[in-house]
């Protein structure tokens, strides 16, 4: 079996994607090389004739940027995932609040930890429907990179959309530690499509694990007109939270200039 060469080589050229590089010229540009940038090194993994080996090359930077390079010896933010599907079927809420879906029930399914995303995709594949918003939450590693996750903005739960059948298929996916059938439909499904209004608009939101007492406002003016919630005040900034009543949780967003009116 061939050894791949370890020799340094400077000038090769290639193209960036999403933090790789794949080398166009030289003599490797046969075998499939793409480029690992780290804090520490520059590496190549080197594919080829059924072996793999790490490869040092000196190649010229990049540059900063999104794409995972070096920038001032730090390294910049990673890709973001694609975001999961979040609401199946997409038009679920609006259908549900149009009574569209007569005789559907919803229930709310308490996941193992860290199951939720595994959940979601085996109700798509079973083709039941179900809601469980995601975020985007950035995290920066020990190199200093900045990686971006989709992660859930109520922690371990799934609503799921259905009747009892889809209730016990639900359950036979493996991933729920219990559930609990809610009462107000109509309820549960108006404040999760605001907060999913806010989500695809690109509005970052704080998850809220404790409602707090406060008047209640309908926003008259600006990004969030005619969402309602609750005046909050933290770290000099004015949010607006979201109320989920079902779970006694919310979610919060930062109102900047925007003109409220109590509601009485």
């Amino acid at each position: 079996m061939d050894k791949p060469p370890a020799a340094r080589r400077e000038g090769q050229e290639g193209r960036s994607y999403s933090g790789f590089l794949e080398i166009k010229q030289g003599e490797f540009s046969q075998r499939g090389i793409y480029y690992i940038r780290c804090a520490c090194s520059r590496k190549l993994l080197l594919f080829g004739l059924g072996c793999a080996a790490i490869v040092l090359l000196a190649l010229p930077s990049a540059g900063g940027g999104g794409d995972g390079t070096q920038k001032d010896g730090v390294c910049a933010d990673m890709p973001i995932l694609a975001k999961e599907q979040d609401v199946y079927p997409v038009d679920l809420l609006d259908r549900f609040l149009n009574g569209d879906l007569a005789g559907q029930q919803w229930y709310a399914m308490y996941t193992r930890s860290r199951r939720e995303k595994e959940m979601m995709r085996r109700l798509r594949a079973l083709d039941i429907a179900h809601c469980a918003p995601m975020i985007a939450r950035p995290t920066r590693s020990p190199q200093g990179r900045i990686r971006t996750s989709h992660v859930p903005l109520f922690s371990n739960y799934v609503f799921v959309c259905g009747d009892d059948a889809d209730r016990y298929t639900a359950l036979t996916t493996n991933c729920v530690s219990r559930d609990v059938k809610v009462v107000d439909g109509l309820q549960l499904a108006s404040d999760l499509e605001r907060i999913c209004q806010l989500i695809d608009r690109g509005h970052r939101l704080s998850p809220e694990p404790r409602l707090q007492p406060g008047a209640l406002v309908r926003v008259r003016s600006g990004l969030f007109a005619g969402f309602e919630g609750t005046i909050l005040r933290r770290d000099n900034e004015r949010r607006l939270l979201l109320a989920v009543r079902f779970m006694e949780q919310g979610a919060s967003v930062v109102l900047d200039d925007c003109e409220v009116e109590r509601i009485d």
